[in-house]
């Protein structure tokens, strides 16, 4: 429980100017009267009905900031209670916000940028060392501490932050849309790579001063970051290194699993950017004046210098990611160093640059063969720089001594042809028989290796391991040199000494890219290396699913049983690969194969307690009473192991009858569903109550019932002293429920006053009172489960339009108003401006509740628009216009309808006709056209979309059972539902069957998710 002072605030502190505010915090300076030191107070209002923080918001920030003790975090003091607001007494910083320095300098220089973006992932990282997530990382949340060239930050704002972990998964629609993650726009799980997302938006704007993902509207903004469309355009970064847009590259990625984590981003060699010009600048000033003959030579040996550095950071990174064991630098080396240009301004103008050069040890190898954190050959030159470099290397300097070149290192301006400069790439190795090509490849260094080639490179020779070039490339990923060998005519399918081609080396790393190159040019996916494994094992053995999966898409062979007996689906099992094993079982798998050691993957499965791939072997017809070596079967052995679910799954399935039956339960039928969901809005008054009413009056009842009263209340008709918002399906004593329907409802207390959100101009009255069934206005989510001629069976939800509700109407609008038919009703009686402003009102608020739904098309408009009929009532009233088939005709209706078409085109299908109706006649001509177009827009839904299954069937038939028996109705949780229809249902449905279920579940109205 959080603590908060309750003593006075205005009596301890003084309260000073604002100096920020939020939607519901204001910060402003306080004086402790005491100790004259100053805060920053944040009043943090808290929720009441509709405005304000909840408390529970309010103490996680608390939390989550008393853990944070690092100096690039802002330091939490106290927290008071005001009783209407929160103060929490924070750090004061004065130096303004990172987006006003950023604006005050249009962009900031690529040193500036070093030094912030690496305080701000300092400070990430320590959040994340314990599991926190910021989720609402922006330049307006980054405070200076002094307003300089090279400030240093504080983060600040924890309102929206979260602990994650592997149990509880969370997920939410809230941030900056500039800064935002993909998976925040497509309401996703959130992760810890969610902030690196923002970090990396982040150094776009600094570098640049342009945001990344900004569009015209915030909807086009959505849809720039959930397909990731950006660039680096040249106007903006065309000074800016290519480390710092690999940087921002790697953390832009779509797929959270693909980002550079805060530790990778740590060791990103542009972070080190600063140290680099520092060392820079010292060679720079050791250099004599005297000796350079112009300032542009200067600078273009401050250019090598810069190149040589930058390979030997990216180099260090690589070894990080690589898990390579790297030496230190080296005294005893032999030299092979290839510079780009000037290699004779080198020689001539800075004769004592060898004594740097070996300092640096920019490029080297070892002379026991190893390869240190410098060993790489870095180049753009040509064959004659080449040649002048080791010349000027043999006679200045007596690093070859040791080395077997030395017979190829000639007196200065000796000439070499090009036949012996290509025997000595081709035969000079290290003592792990590797060439320059071999080390090109490895190292990425595609100019090296397209000298190399160029230069005739045998691109088959082989190291003292087998690998080729080709082989090296694959296994670093070097894309570029890769597809350069393989256009040089290297054989891709040539194994080295274990037997492993390049394909079983790209797999074992996971490399998909680099497969998808090698498959698309012939290389072979049958080829066992020396323990009888194919790529696709390898690919399984390393846990890489997306490689097996594209391996099996191109037709390898899925049954191949390696040395210890394992084919492929015994390897995906051991590893609890589901998807894998799915799809090996789609292609014909052998289920009830045994390894050599008897055991098949039922077997496995049940040892190692991988109940749904146990769920997915029994689905596809496996023997579950098949015994291993020992005689012993699966059930046995999930007992023996401690797994009693599998054990009771098994026991369950045991007879052929009982499982074919639950099989069948899961195969779609031919039957639509039976049930679909309709749901209207409005304000209260429009007669949404009395439409539905009419709605379900039948033709001859029809002719009963009474007309309305003309008589008008000007008063607000009483309100119970009880809210009802339904929230489940149980009907129990402690709960009310409405005598429309068998949902439940929650009571809650009543809000003491009648106020609108958004909308001050419209009326604040009761435009009718339905006499003849002394209606009140509805009271939460009235939801009603019918058969309506001309429609069939329909779940109709009755929103309320009393503006004490509209804060939990999220919890039901999320889901289902994606699979259902809308409809908004208005008073053709009220003005065209209170129509017009009420209609928005309802369509604002529920484009702010419906999340899209990739893929996102032409002008931001998404897979799942919702379908809007426009609905207006009271035209009786109005004594509008008939036409010659009785119907009514409303012009300003037509209008208001072309008009909101046009607003919300790109976030709503709006019907183009309105329809005009007097709500107490149920067999008039418009309450006939509205239930024919619901239908036609049923129907069109409908088209494409899964049919029922008997498992859905069965479940819907449970579900009064369930009602009845279950305590913690009307919420459940989605493992606890999964659970307890297994037990009772279906114990063989998948997690994918449950999704299907529960979105034909939310379709018909039976659960709300």
């Amino acid at each position: 429980i959080m603590n908060f002072k309750k003593d006075p605030f205005d009596s301890s502190f003084e309260i000073c100017e604002e100096i920020g505010k939020g939607h519901f915090a204001v910060v402003k300076r306080c004086v402790n009267k005491i100790t004259g030191n100053a805060f920053a107070g944040k009043f943090i209002r808290k929720k009441r009905v509709c405005r304000g923080v909840p408390i529970e918001d309010i103490e996680r920030e608390i939390e989550t900031l008393s853990r944070m003790e690092h100096p690039g975090i802002i330091k939490f003091h106290d927290v008071y209670d005001t009783g209407q607001s929160v103060v929490l007494l924070l750090e004061l910083v004065t130096g303004g916000e990172l987006y006003e320095f950023v604006s005050q300098h249009k962009h900031l220089t690529e040193e500036q940028s070093v030094h912030i973006i690496r305080q701000i992932i300092e400070a990430v990282a320590h959040m994340h060392s314990q599991n926190i997530a910021h989720l609402d990382l922006k330049p307006e949340n980054v405070l200076l501490v002094e307003n300089c060239e090279m400030p240093t930050i504080k983060v600040i704002d924890f309102g929206l932050s979260h602990r994650l972990d592997s149990v509880a998964e969370v997920k939410a629609m809230f941030g900056t849309p500039e800064f935002i993650a993909p998976e925040v726009v497509n309401f996703e799980r959130l992760t810890l790579a969610t902030d690196m997302w923002a970090v990396g938006v982040i150094a776009y704007i600094l570098l640049s001063g342009a945001s990344p993902f900004l569009g015209d509207t915030v909807q086009e903004t959505y849809a720039n970051v959930s397909s990731a469309s950006y660039k680096f355009d040249n106007s903006y970064f065309e000074n800016v290194s290519d480390l710092a847009k690999d940087f921002i590259t790697r953390l832009l990625q779509k797929d959270p699993k693909k980002r550079d984590s805060v530790f990778d981003c740590l060791g990103h060699p542009w972070l080190h950017h600063k140290d680099l010009f520092q060392s820079l600048r010292k060679i720079l000033l050791s250099i004599n004046d005297s000796a350079s003959e112009s300032l542009a030579f200067r600078l273009n040996v401050m250019a090598s210098f810069t190149n040589v550095n930058i390979v030997q950071k990216c180099l260090q990174s690589f070894a990080r990611f690589r898990n390579k064991n790297f030496s230190r630098i080296h005294r005893d080396v032999s030299f092979l160093f290839v510079k780009a240009n000037q290699t004779n301004d080198l020689r001539k103008h800075i004769p004592g640059t060898k004594t740097d050069i070996r300092k640096k040890n920019a490029f080297v190898m070892t002379s026991d063969g190893k390869i240190t954190t410098t060993a790489l050959i870095a180049t753009v030159g040509t064959t004659k720089a080449i040649q002048q470099y080791l010349n000027y290397a043999n006679e200045e300097t007596q690093i070859y001594k040791q080395n077997s070149c030395r017979k190829f290192l000639f007196k200065p301006n000796h000439a070499v042809d090009n036949h012996t400069f290509i025997n000595f790439c081709n035969s000079i190795k290290n003592t792990n028989g590797e060439t320059g090509l071999h080390l090109a490849a490895a190292m990425g260094q595609v100019e090296m290796a397209r000298l190399l080639l160029m230069c005739g490179a045998n691109v088959a020779l082989a190291d003292a391991e087998g690998d080729t070039a080709l082989i090296h490339a694959a296994r670093h990923a070097s894309i570029s040199i890769l597809v350069m060998l393989i256009k040089a005519g290297a054989c891709i399918s040539v194994q080295n000494q274990e037997g492993d081609t390049a394909l079983h080396v790209a797999a074992a790393w996971g490399e998909l890219e680099v497969i998808k190159i090698l498959v698309e040019n012939g290389a072979l996916l049958h080829i066992p290396n020396h323990i009888g494994q194919l790529p696709l094992h390898v690919a399984i053995s390393r846990r890489h699913s997306n490689v097996a999966l594209y391996l099996l898409n191109s037709g390898t062979d899925f049954d191949l049983h390696d040395s210890d007996g394992n084919a492929p689906i015994h390897l995906a099992v051991r590893e609890g690969m589901l998807t894998v094993v799915q799809a090996l079982i789609a292609m014909g798998s052998n289920v009830d194969t045994a390894n050599n050691q008897g055991l098949c993957p039922i077997h496995i499965a049940s040892r190692l307690g991988h109940t749904d791939i146990v769920r997915c072997l029994c689905l596809a017809g496996c023997n579950t009473e098949i015994k291993n070596s020992d005689g012993i079967k699966a059930e046995i052995t999930a007992l023996k192991y401690g797994f009693n679910d599998i054990s009771d799954l098994l026991n369950k399935i045991r007879s052929n009858y009982t499982r074919d039956l639950y099989i069948r339960q899961l195969v779609p039928n031919c039957q639509q569903l039976p049930r679909f969901n309709v749901q209207i809005f409005g304000h209260s008054g429009v007669g949404k109550s009395t439409l539905l009413e009419t709605m379900r009056t039948g033709y001859f009842s029809g002719f009963f019932k009474r007309t309305k009263s003309n008589h008008f209340n000007n008063h607000y008709s009483p309100l119970l002293n009880t809210l009802f918002c339904s929230i489940g399906l149980l009907p129990t004593e402690n709960f009310k429920v409405s005598n429309k329907s068998n949902f439940i409802f929650i009571a809650h207390p009543n809000s003491p006053s009648r106020t609108h959100i958004e909308l001050d101009t419209t009326s604040r009255q009761n435009s009718l009172n339905f006499d003849l069934y002394n209606h009140q206005s509805t009271r939460g989510i009235d939801i009603q489960q019918v058969w309506i001629s001309g429609l069939g069976y329909v779940t109709l939800w009755d929103f309320s339009g009393q503006d004490t509700y509209f804060s939990f109407y999220h919890h039901m609008i999320t889901t289902s108003a994606n699979h259902a038919i809308l409809l908004l009703v208005f008073n053709l009686n009220d003005s065209p401006t209170i129509q017009y402003k009420q209609c928005c009102f309802w369509l604002s608020f529920l484009q702010a509740r419906i999340p899209p739904i990739e893929p996102i098309g032409n002008c931001g408009k998404t897979s799942n628009m919702p379908r809007v009929i426009l609905v207006g009532t009271h035209a009786d009233v109005v004594r509008a216009p008939r036409l010659s088939n009785g119907d009514f005709n409303s012009p300003q209706a037509i209008a208001l309808t072309k008009k909101l078409r046009m607003a919300f085109s790109t976030y709503f299908d709006i019907h183009p006709t309105p329809i005009v109706v007097d709500a107490h006649v149920p067999n008039s001509y418009g309450t006939k056209f509205l239930k024919t177009t619901i239908s036609d827009i049923k129907n069109a839904m409908w088209q494409g979309s899964r049919q029922m299954t008997g498992f859905c069937e069965a479940i819907v038939s449970w579900l009064p059972t369930l009602r009845k028996s279950a305590e913690s109705v009307p919420v459940m949780t989605w493992e606890a539902f999964v659970d307890e229809a297994r037990a009772q249902v279906n114990p063989l449905a998948s997690s994918d069957h449950f999704q299907m279920l529960f979105t034909q579940l939310e379709q018909m109205g039976e659960v709300n998710i």
